[in-house]
C-alpha cells in the first residue's frame, strides 16, 4: 500500500502491478468517497459518475472501454485553435477519462488527517488533448502542432514522447478539478466557460477536493504520471449523498 501526504491527510494508493497491464499510466485522480456518504461501492461509483455529469461529460458507451478500464467519460468541443500556418491543424481539445474500479471495489481504505475517513477509492486516468482528426497526427510529424497554447509543448525540455505523461496528463487532471488549462478558463465552440469540480461542488456537496503535484523524485509503485490528485467527499451535518446524484451510472454488476 502506498501513501500520499497532501495538507495535512494521508491518502492511501495500491500499487500499479494491482491494475490491468493495458493500463498504459498511473491513474492521476483519485476519489474517496466516505462510508457515511455512500453506504456501498456501487453508490459510490454512483457519487462519482453524478459528478462527471454535472461537468457535462457524456458516457463513453459505443465501444468497449480501452486501456483495460472499466468505464470512460469525455468531454469534446473545447477551445478551437488555428493559429498554425497549415489551415489542417485547426482542432478544438477534448477531455478524456478512464476510470479503475475492479482493483479497488468492495474495499475500505483510510483516509488519515483531522480524522480517519473510511472511504471506498475510484481510480481514474484523465487527459486534455486536441480533438477530431488532429487527434492521431503526432508531433513528430506535425511540429507546429507543440505551439498550440493550450495543449502544446511549452516546456522543450520535455520529450516529444513524454507529451501525454508530462503534459497532456497534468492538463486533465487541472481542467477536470479547477475546470482550468494552465491557469486559465476556457470556453467551449458555443462559448460556455468551463467548469470543473471545485466549481460544481460547493458547499451543498461538501466536497473537498485536494491536489498533489508529483516530483520526478517521487516515482515509485509504478507511478509513472507527474502529478496526482485527490477528491474526498464526505458527509457533513446537514448534507444528503442524493444531492450529487444526477442519474443512474447503468452499471448492471458489482465490483
Amino acid at each position: 500500500m502506498l501513501t500520499i501526504p497532501l495538507e495535512g491527510r494521508e491518502y492511501p494508493l495500491i500499487p500499479r502491478v494491482d491494475f490491468p497491464q493495458e493500463m498504459p499510466r498511473y491513474p492521476n485522480v483519485w476519489f474517496y468517497v466516505s462510508k457515511d456518504f455512500a453506504a456501498s461501492y456501487d453508490n459510490a461509483v454512483n457519487v462519482v459518475l453524478g459528478l462527471f455529469d454535472k461537468c457535462n461529460m457524456y458516457r463513453v458507451t459505443w465501444r468497449s472501454p480501452l486501456d483495460g478500464a472499466d468505464g470512460e467519460v469525455a468531454r469534446d468541443h473545447w477551445q478551437p485553435y488555428g493559429g498554425f500556418s497549415n489551415p489542417a491543424l485547426f482542432h478544438e481539445h477534448s477531455l478524456h477519462l478512464r476510470y479503475y474500479l475492479k482493483a479497488l471495489g468492495d474495499r475500505l481504505f483510510e483516509v488519515k488527517g483531522d480524522r480517519t475517513y473510511s472511504c471506498w477509492a475510484i481510480a481514474t486516468s484523465v487527459h486534455f488533448e486536441p480533438g477530431g482528426s488532429v487527434h492521431y497526427l503526432s508531433m513528430e510529424e506535425y511540429p507546429e502542432l507543440q505551439t498550440c497554447p493550450f495543449c502544446g509543448r511549452i516546456d522543450k525540455n520535455v520529450a516529444i514522447g513524454d507529451s501525454y505523461e508530462k503534459i497532456r496528463d497534468p492538463l486533465g487532471l487541472e481542467f477536470l478539478l479547477e475546470g482550468k488549462i494552465r491557469g486559465k478558463k476556457i470556453r467551449d465552440a458555443f462559448n460556455r466557460v468551463s467548469q470543473g469540480i471545485r466549481d460544481i461542488g460547493g458547499t451543498e456537496d461538501r466536497k473537498y477536493v485536494e491536489r498533489i503535484d508529483v516530483g520526478p523524485g517521487y516515482f515509485s509503485g509504478g507511478i509513472n504520471t507527474p502529478r496526482l490528485g485527490c477528491v474526498l467527499i464526505h458527509l457533513s451535518q446537514g448534507c444528503t449523498s442524493e444531492r450529487i446524484y444526477t442519474k443512474k451510472s447503468g452499471r448492471d454488476k458489482k465490483f
